[in-house]
């Protein structure tokens, strides 16, 4: 016998109300299939399960498996479900309630999105676009979908974002539902990054499993990598690829850390497993796979990929498994080069110094922040892929830097520069010599390509962090990209434009950084457009929002600013009428002098609004208030208001952007922390 109450907080099995009904849900990763039923609850105990779930008969319910026997008695509906594949306990789902399905055509199994009642009308996008999706990852890996069914449950309570329960993948609902006609591109880039992440782990988390959680990272660090692969693949417009590059400044950054720690550490509590999935495991670990992949070439990483999951599939493997089938594809000792980057913390940081003959001295160390104590010493086998300038063509070569130092000769004519990153996929920061350094920097708008742009973007970052080079320095290396018609990379440059802001603005000097954002990112602006163009790059809608945001804020520019009220006006008018990529920024930027009637307004739309999507901007822009009397009712509002578990974070996360709201929101945490972590899905 076994009882216990329903979460209320979103993990485990769990109940919600929304839309005067009430639905279970279920979020088992990692330790909470226990809190649902007596199970043996660790990842090497994966074995077939049948699910047979009791409801009220008005009730619908889903699991892993398509359903095998339904019986109504006595206003129960009863419901058994087929016998899983072997399976671990935390990759079992429920929901149940009354729910709608949408079929998905195209698909080679059966396949529906699940919603709430009456939000069957957004799931038009899930629809069209899984299809293409499902099919590219059976292909990269070769061999049909390994589950009976695939339905894509919308959960409006749902902090991990996605959950790759076989046959059964949970979404938090604004990731998964969309009313096209406002659908943004930002929106539609996360719908298909999220999908493509998931479908990826049906082979690899689900297929083959990881014996314990110490190989977390294997699971989310290669769907991760597959993840944004088979989306550049079906939906190229978004540039995936490239805004990935911002996402692993997340884990530079705590990895640059003295107290950061290795991927690969034990796991004994709860504690560290959620310590240890954290950037590094999805996005260092994504990084390591990506230069690993280009190390051995392209195919070669795809055959080992695939002989690791036939011989292990339906049961558990471990990072050495897949180790020693990249190796045996290869020729090369893969396992030896992996374990340098997740059996040790810390990022390397690799000097390249070019001599007039043309040879390069290599020299590894580890990246820290100026100020640092020095850690002790490390050494990592890196593949540095260097590029350099012949004569007016650029040159390309591979080196296994596995020693402190090292020289290489390059090849032709002696040369005016040296990348020593190229293609930006290796995990390290870098620099060059003063000299090479000033050519580099002239050579960037024609020698390097989009990745490698963004990348000097940001590891110039790096290197002010280090104290490699000065603020003045650094102001003149983004301003060499002034001209600079790359969406991405434009978007790279406002990042680093933040880093500006967070280090060095002050009330004296607001008025010269306004002028440096206005010459910076105004031309970019006025060639693409304040407003969209039909049949206009994505890329560009893209960017458009955060060349907005910083020159109607910062900037201080006020016809910028005086648009972005307008559309927000718009929008409160009818949802259809603006850019759906300018709805966000619009409502935060109207709350620069929006009023006590404005935000009043704004938490009404938040209460009242249906289309899942619409949560965030309303709640975000009532934490952007300049007001201070409207900052303190927003904080208030995250105590008292109807949010839901995975959104309590969001105004003070929003608030605590601009450095001067800072001290007051960690005040706000540190008075009111117990308050809102007891509602808080635990593992936050």
């Amino acid at each position: 016998d076994f009882a216990n109450d329903f979460d209320t907080r979103a993990a485990g099995l769990y109940r919600l109300e929304t839309g005067g009904h009430a639905y279970t849900f279920t979020q088992f990763e990692a330790i909470d299939a226990r809190k649902a039923f007596p199970c043996w609850d660790e990842p090497a105990f994966k074995f077939p399960y049948q699910m047979t779930i009791a409801v009220p008969e008005a009730h619908r319910a889903v699991s892993n498996t398509p359903v095998e026997k339904e019986t109504v008695e006595g206003g129960v509906r009863t419901v058994t479900f087929a016998k899983t594949k072997p399976l671990p306990s935390y990759l079992l789902a429920i929901a149940t309630g009354p729910l709608e399905f949408t079929p998905i055509p195209g698909l080679r199994v059966p396949g529906r999105v699940v919603t709430v009642q009456g939000a069957a009308g957004l799931t038009g996008v899930a629809v069209s676009m899984t299809p293409g999706i499902f099919a590219a990852v059976e292909k990269y890996f070769g061999t049909p979908y390994p589950y009976e069914k695939l339905d894509l449950i919308a959960v409006p309570e749902f902090s991990p974002g996605a959950m790759e329960n076989p046959g059964a993948i949970t979404f938090g609902d604004q990731y998964l539902l969309f009313d096209e006609k406002t659908m943004s591109a930002s929106q539609r880039r996360t719908f298909v990054i999220f999908t493509a992440h998931e479908i990826a782990h049906m082979w690899f988390g689900d297929l083959v499993t990881m014996k314990w959680w110490d190989d977390l990272w294997l699971n989310e660090s290669f769907a991760q990598w597959l993840g944004n692969v088979i989306a550049e693949e079906v939906h190229p417009q978004s540039m995936v690829r490239l805004y990935n590059l911002t996402e692993l400044q997340l884990a530079f950054g705590l990895d640059a850390q003295l107290a950061t720690h290795a991927i690969r550490q034990p796991v004994e509590n709860m504690e560290s497993l959620w310590q240890a999935a954290d950037a590094l495991a999805y996005n260092k670990g994504e990084a390591v796979l990506g230069m690993t992949e280009r190390w051995v070439g392209p195919e070669t990483f795809r055959r080992g990929v695939v002989a690791y999951l036939k011989k292990h599939a339906w049961g558990n493997a471990e990072g050495k498994d897949l180790f020693d089938a990249l190796s045996a594809a290869s020729g090369k000792d893969v396992g030896a080069m992996l374990a340098t980057f997740l059996d040790q913390p810390g990022v390397p940081f690799v000097r390249a110094e070019l001599d007039k003959g043309g040879v390069v001295t290599l020299t590894q160390s580890r990246y820290r922040n100026f100020g640092a104590a020095a850690p002790p010493p490390q050494l990592w086998k890196i593949p540095v892929m260097l590029k350099w300038d012949d004569g007016g063509k650029t040159r390309t070569r591979s080196v296994l830097l596995d020693r402190e130092r090292m020289t290489v000769r390059l090849e032709g004519k002696a040369p005016a520069w040296v990348h020593p990153n190229a293609d930006e996929v290796g995990y390290y920061r870098w620099s060059v010599d003063a000299p090479t350094l000033g050519r580099l920097i002239a050579a960037t708008p024609t020698a390097l390509n989009p990745r490698e742009r963004i990348g000097f973007i940001q590891n110039a970052t790096a290197l002010l962090d280090a104290g490699e080079i000065h603020g003045d320095q650094y102001v003149a290396i983004l301003a060499a990209f002034e001209r600079e018609e790359n969406p991405v990379v434009l978007s790279a440059l406002s990042d680093a434009l933040g880093k500006i802001k967070a280090t060095f603005l002050t009330d004296a000097n607001r008025e010269s950084f306004a002028v440096a954002v206005r010459r910076i990112l105004g031309p970019a602006l006025k060639r693409y457009g304040i407003e969209r163009t039909a049949g206009e790059a994505e890329a560009i809608s893209l960017i458009r929002p955060q060349l907005i945001g910083w020159l109607a804020d910062e900037g201080q520019d006020e016809a910028t600013l005086a648009h972005a009220e307008r559309l927000a006006r718009e929008f409160l008018k009818d949802r259809g009428s603006i850019d759906p990529s300018l709805v966000s920024v619009s409502l935060q930027l109207s709350t620069i002098r929006g009023d006590q009637a404005l935000f009043e307004e704004y938490r009404k739309r938040f209460e009242t609004t249906t289309v899942p999507t619409d949560r965030h901007p309303f709640l975000s822009a009532l934490g952007s208030f300049r007001d201070p009397t409207l900052r303190a009712r927003a904080l208030r509002y995250v105590l008292t208001g109807p949010i839901r578990p995975h959104e309590l974070w969001w105004i003070p996360q929003t608030m605590q952007g601009d450095p001067r709201n800072q001290d007051e929101v960690w005040a706000w945490w540190q008075a009111n922390y117990d308050s809102v972590a007891s509602r808080m899905p635990p593992e936050y």
